[in-house]
């Protein structure tokens, strides 16, 4: 997914406000690499789960991230529907 799918800006928000400084916080506790992060950050891409474990840390809804099921890609509307039930 990219930036017509998620917010990226709301990520940046989310994590200023779950108190994590940088984006090597972020990675670290996801064990996942500083670009991933920078990557969806920047809206260029992210992976559902991703988002999912971004939400999950920050303690907020991944729906917050989302944009409302504007042209998600049939693949990541069903990963979106089998979480959210």
């Amino acid at each position: 997914m990219n930036r017509e799918h998620y917010n990226p800006e709301a990520l940046r928000r989310a994590r200023l406000s779950a108190g994590f400084a940088t984006q090597t916080d972020v990675a670290s506790k996801l064990g996942v690499a500083v670009k991933t992060i920078n990557r969806a950050e920047a809206g260029r891409s992210a992976s559902y789960e991703l988002l999912y474990n971004m939400a999950g840390l920050y303690l907020t809804d991944v729906r917050a991230f989302l944009h409302p099921q504007k042209n998600l890609p049939q693949k990541e509307t069903e990963n979106v529907s089998k979480v959210l039930t």
